[in-house]
């Protein structure tokens, strides 16, 4: 019709064009959280310098594995450091902290190969203020093999001597019981992106599962990494933690009163899966397991039970207090320095009674 004014926007377009005021105010949005973030970050770095991140410091030395979730990247060397501490770490070339120790034994000198985690690995002390080391610097007829991988629960552990740790032909094979390590053996991912392996129990037996260990996708490792690396999502997170262990202990019960958990019976399979892969393996041999502070009436209880079946134990509850600040770092609950030398000397006292019986 003659006058008539014909639109020059398709439909479509008007459409479309109406939808970037909306998408304008989405990235105005996600802008404004970002410069937030920027700015908290730059003000916990600046005012709360204690708040530095750890678990990403340590996973620097770290690498895929298939069989295990992770391990050390071998021959690597660096400097772990965090507030209140700075130690240097040496990897040797099977991939384990300290020197090379050679699987051929040397005639005359006794050997115990150590399994753990983060407390055997030497977490916040340099490679000579580690336990083991100190172990070796007082007894020269000592022989200290430290197997320990931070981060490594029970489970790993196991698999790691099944594969590794027998090769040593030790007298003594250590484990290191962590509190943490009862949950973790239930748990097919740590620290939000790394897989493990898992044992199921299946009647009297246990199934190794999620093997091969999967990979976690590249985007949520790059996302996890970083936010590990912040130190604003660091504390937020230490905070929240916090809130939620007084929010446990306010609502537990006595744990003496408790029934045995899943995680309790996970726990125990796996040590005597290890004792018996001990006797198969090393005939001769005696498996000991040393409970770190911090493990409760759960690990008291786990103990005399495996003292039941000849497995010696030795309970640091009754030696350590877990908020000692003279013998942790600050702020956590790892042992500094001084609290390695603490530790070894109950160590040198409880191995001598094992070598004498």
């Amino acid at each position: 019709m003659k006058g008539e004014v014909k639109p020059w926007i398709k439909p479509e377009a008007r459409s479309a064009a109406a939808g970037w005021p909306k998408l304008a105010q989405c990235l105005a949005v996600l802008m404004g959280i970002g410069i937030a973030f920027i700015l908290a970050e730059f003000f916990v770095r600046l005012v709360f310098p204690e708040a530095a991140p750890r678990t990403a410091r340590v996973t620097k030395f770290w690498q895929y594995h298939p069989r295990y979730g992770w391990a050390h990247v071998p021959n690597a060397k660096g400097t772990f450091e965090a507030h209140g501490f700075s130690a240097s770490v040496s990897i040797n070339s099977r991939g384990f902290r300290g020197p090379l120790v050679s699987y051929r034994r040397v005639p005359g000198l006794r050997r115990a190969v150590f399994l753990g985690d983060s407390y055997l690995w030497g977490f916040g002390v340099s490679d000579h203020e580690v336990f083991t080391a100190l172990l070796e610097a007082s007894d020269p007829g000592l022989e200290a093999v430290n197997l320990g991988v931070s981060g490594y629960s029970t489970d790993q552990e196991l698999l790691l001597y099944q594969e590794e740790g027998y090769k040593y032909n030790a007298d003594l094979i250590v484990v290191m019981v962590v509190e943490n390590d009862f949950a973790s053996n239930l748990r097919r991912i740590e620290y939000v992106a790394y897989g493990k392996p898992i044992f199921v129990g299946t009647g009297e037996k246990l199934e190794l599962q999620n093997q091969p260990v999967p990979k976690a996708p590249l985007l949520k490792r790059l996302l996890v990494e970083a936010g590990a690396r912040s130190y604003f999502a660091t504390m937020a997170s230490r905070i929240l933690e916090g809130i939620q262990v007084r929010q446990a202990l306010a609502q537990r019960v006595d744990e003496r009163e408790t029934e045995q958990s899943a995680a309790d019976d996970m726990m125990y399979r796996l040590l005597l899966e290890l004792n018996q892969t001990v006797n198969k393996k090393q005939p001769g041999a005696k498996l000991l397991a040393v409970f770190v502070e911090g493990v409760g009436k759960h690990g008291e209880r786990i103990a005399g039970l495996l003292e039941g079946k000849g497995v010696p134990t030795l309970l640091l509850d009754k030696y350590v207090e877990g908020t000692d600040p003279d013998l942790h770092l600050p702020g956590d609950f790892h042992w500094n320095a001084k609290g390695h030398q603490f530790v070894a000397d109950k160590l040198a006292v409880f191995l001598r009674e094992q070598w004498r019986e």
